[in-house]
């Protein structure tokens, strides 16, 4: 069993301990959560964590404050209900170009101080630092009042507002002096001022340089922290009770590891968010817990690189186009089409996820209001798979070479490198992917990185299904031109260009009731098209795994465990 290291859990359990102790002195239970996992990282500048798995998320959304309220079925932006910690009340379906919002009245952090526009403005501007601006989701923010700000939005769209939506920071506990800092800077700006703006002054204010210590804008401690949140959970006894995340270990002051089905079975735990893949078979063979297991929104995606990844290059420059050289081998549609045929979708989800997940027949997850089910799927059919490649010229059995192909002198061999950013599961998923394209002549290289710099032939990569936006089904960032950025892990990395596609992607996002259904409808041509053409397929879907004992009201959707935490009743 694997040591994990204990600096942030127990940083974690610090902050809990010192958010819940008022609620336990009530009389109230509390569902102790212990262990965190991966990505709760201390920053530099205006937000003091930077979430960016999964655990993390869940635990930052219960202690904080939200922006805007979400149903949690679909994940769109919904009116808060009352009583709802949500800071913006009623959102409009569709916001303006500049969009003006009020924070409900009476809404206060624990020390008693009235959460305010200023609290916004410092954990909205400091999200996307570094951000090319086509990435970026606003263009300015101007703060109006206490409880009111204006931002003006890149693309004020059906996406626009679950893009923006995000957990709120106390800017008094990181930044005692951002307002007036705040103040100085509007009375020199007219208008809404830009986000550029906004982070370039705040740099020279207070001398921000990325990764070092922001000394001149931290005050007092990490017990000091005002939480936002509300962990109201009742118990039959009073006791406390843990949540284990992600990683199957729970970890205390004592530093045991415990495997996720001895913790549940020992009665050490009431809740098991997600274990590890070879652990969920003994605890699907408990009979005596409730247990949810059904898709999810992480999924898992082969990128195929259009352009030459010996010169690889953003799609525009100083404003222009800049051509992309195609690349040698994946250029040809039928080789992509004989890759996809000769992956074995299901031995990758039986062998890497132990059972797992799901194959998907496109871009979407069962779990997405935007899946069509009528999507036929890829079939494994290594004969065609060879069929094709002798077809595109690359011919030769264990090994094989070019024979006619388009470009001989830049590749004569049938050989691709196989990027894998950093996942357990898709490094194991990556060998076996390796073996099966051999098995059809395809030699691969295994090498491991983000994709950002599009330097690979073939990235493996997907998504978490971590931030409050993952449910929204816009693919806008994956496979637009615009998005075709260097240096980005977000954008379309392996530049591929389709002015019908981007036109749907439009449409999608400017249905002017942003309903659902017409939405999924844009949203299944899409998928249709990207299935035809190949920038990149999708593998499969990776089951939630959600186990409990003795919680009454436990109902989960597919990535919302904890969605009515505070209506659930402990009973052991």
């Amino acid at each position: 069993m694997r040591r994990h290291s204990l600096r942030m859990p127990l940083l974690l359990l610090v902050m809990l301990m010192a958010a819940l102790t008022s609620y336990a002195q009530e009389g109230h239970g509390v569902l102790q959560i212990l262990e965190l996992g991966r990505g709760f990282t201390e920053r530099s500048d205006f937000e003091l964590f930077n979430c960016s798995d999964v655990s993390c998320l869940r635990i930052a959304r219960l202690l904080l404050p939200g922006l805007f309220a979400s149903d949690p079925a679909t994940g769109v932006i919904r009116a808060a209900e009352p009583g709802e910690r949500i800071l913006i009340g009623d959102p409009p379906v569709l916001p303006s170009a500049e969009q003006q919002y009020t924070i409900q009245a009476d809404l206060l952090w624990s020390d008693g101080t009235p959460i305010s526009a200023y609290d916004v403005a410092f954990s909205v501007i400091g999200r996307e630092l570094r951000a090319p601006a086509s990435l970026t989701i606003i263009d300015g923010l101007r703060i109006d009042g206490e409880r009111t700000f204006t931002v003006t939005y890149r693309s004020p769209d059906c996406t626009a507002q679950a893009r923006l939506n995000s957990v709120i920071m106390p800017v008094t506990s990181f930044a005692a002096s951002f307002r007036q800092f705040a103040l100085s800077f509007q009375a020199e700006h007219a208008g809404v001022p830009s986000l550029a703006d906004w982070q370039k002054a705040y740099r020279e204010a207070f001398r921000v340089e990325w990764g070092q210590p922001d000394a001149a804008t931290s005050q007092g401690s990490i017990d000091d922290i005002p939480w936002g949140g509300q962990f109201l959970i009742q118990t039959n006894d009073g006791a406390n009770y843990v949540i284990t995340t992600s990683s199957g270990l729970v970890i205390d002051e004592n530093s045991f590891d415990s495997p996720a089905f001895e913790s549940l079975t020992g009665k050490d735990i009431n809740l098991l968010l997600d274990p590890p893949f070879a652990e969920r078979a003994d605890l699907r063979n408990l009979g005596d817990i409730q247990l949810y297991e059904a898709p999810g929104y992480a999924a898992d995606r082969l990128v195929f690189n259009l352009s030459d990844p010996n010169y690889p290059r953003p799609a525009f420059i100083d404003a222009g186009p800049l051509e992309q050289l195609p690349h040698p081998i994946l250029w040809d549609v039928r080789v992509r089409r004989a890759i996809r045929l000769a992956i074995d979708t299901q031995a990758l989800i039986d062998g890497a996820l132990h059972g797992g997940g799901v194959a998907l027949n496109g871009a979407y997850s069962p779990a997405s209001w935007a899946y069509d089910p009528s999507l036929t799927a890829w079939d494994y059919d290594p004969v065609e798979a060879e069929r094709l490649l002798d077809e595109a010229g690359w011919r030769g059995s264990e090994s094989r070479r070019c024979v006619g192909c388009t470009y001989p002198e830049r590749r004569s061999s049938l050989s691709l490198r196989l990027m894998v950013d950093n996942d357990e599961v898709r490094q194991q998923v990556a060998e076996i992917i390796q073996v099966q394209l051999g098995r059809v002549g395809i030699a691969v290289e295994i090498y491991y990185d983000d994709g950002s710099r599009q330097d690979f032939d073939l990235l493996l990569t997907g998504t978490s299904g971590a931030s409050l936006w993952a449910r929204e089904p816009d693919l806008t960032y994956q496979f637009t031109q615009a998005m075709d950025v260097l240096g980005v892990r977000v954008g379309n990395l392996g530049s591929y260009v389709n002015p019908e596609l981007e036109s749907l992607l439009e449409q999608a996002r400017s249905v002017p009731t942003c309903s659902i259904q017409a939405r999924a409808d844009i949203y299944q041509q899409v998928q249709r098209l990207l299935n035809e053409e190949l920038p990149a397929t999708w593998l499969y879907a990776r089951n939630d795994f959600y186990s409990a004992r003795g919680i009454v009201n436990f109902s989960p959707f597919p990535g919302e465990p904890l969605w009515n935490i505070t209506d659930w009743v402990v009973t052991r």
